[in-house]
C-alpha cells in the first residue's frame, strides 16, 4: 500500500520517466523506486542482487517494524536501523559464522539528521532479525533485548550482510507498526499515525536520494 501510494504521489508531480513493473525510474535522477518483492530475507536479498548487478551502489529500505521495548520505542515512532542481529538463513549463505551486521554508519547519520530536521523524530536501534515470524518467543525476544535489540523485523540483517558482501552502502529505515513487547501481539498497520508517517518518510527519503533540499 506504501509503494502504491509513493508510486501515485510521483505520477501527479510528474516525476517519472520509466516504469517496468514494480520498478520506477525518477526523472533527473539516478534513483530507482523498488517495491511489492515479496517479504523477509530472501526476497529482498534475490531483488538487491539484481539491483546491485544492475548498478545500484547505495540501498535504503523503508518498511515496517515491532517494537520489543515499550515505552521507549513506541508504535508510529520511526527509527533508523544501525546494527541487525541475524536470525534469518540467507546470511549463513554469505557469511557462514556472522551473526551481526552493521549499516552504513554515514548513511545512519545522515538520514537520521535528515528527517529530524523535518519533524520526524527518529532514533537509533538495533534490530533483531528473524524470517520466521511465528516463532517470535518471549524467551527469544528477551534474549535479544539483553543484547540491546529495540525492534524485531524480517529483512534488515540480510540487506546489511548483502550491502557488507557486495560493497554498497545500505540503511533500513522503520516506521513501528506493530508491538510484541508484551505478551500479546498489537498490530496498527492501518493506523492513521503510522500511515501518515511512511508517507512522511517515503517522501523525505526519495528528496535525500535525489537531492533535493
Amino acid at each position: 500500500g506504501n509503494f502504491r501510494a509513493m508510486v501515485k504521489e510521483l505520477e501527479h508531480r510528474a516525476r517519472i520517466r520509466k516504469r517496468m513493473g514494480d520498478v520506477v525510474l525518477l526523472k533527473d535522477s539516478q534513483m530507482a523506486l523498488v517495491g511489492r518483492f515479496g517479504i523477509g530475507a530472501p526476497a529482498v536479498v534475490a531483488k538487491c542482487e539484481e539491483l546491485i548487478a544492475c548498478g545500484a551502489r547505495r540501498i535504503i529500505s523503508l518498511g515496517t517494524a515491532a517494537t520489543i521495548q515499550t515505552p521507549a520505542i513506541d508504535i508510529g515512532d520511526v527509527v533508523v536501523c544501525k546494527k541487525a542481529f541475524s536470525h534469518e538463513g540467507t546470511s549463513r549463505h554469505y557469511f557462514a559464522e556472522r551473526r551481526k551486521f552493521r549499516a552504513t554508519k554515514e548513511l545512519v547519520n545522515e538520514i537520521r539528521a535528515r528527517l529530524n530536521s523535518k519533524g520526524l523524530r527518529c532514533k537509533k536501534v538495533v534490530a533483531w532479525t528473524t524470517d520466521a515470524p511465528y516463532r517470535e518467543t518471549t524467551k527469544k525476544r528477551d534474549a535479544f533485548i539483553a543484547k540491546g535489540a529495540g525492534v524485531v523485523d524480517m529483512e534488515a540483517s540480510a540487506l546489511y550482510m548483502l550491502a557488507r558482501y557486495r560493497k554498497v552502502d545500505a540503511l533500513s529505515v522503520f516506521v513501528v507498526g506493530d508491538s510484541i513487547a508484551k505478551s500479546t501481539w498489537r498490530g496498527h498497520f492501518n493506523d492513521k499515525k503510522v500511515r501518515k508517517k511512511l508517507k512522511r518518510t517515503g517522501r523525505e527519503l526519495i528528496a535525500f536520494l535525489t537531492g533535493q533540499c
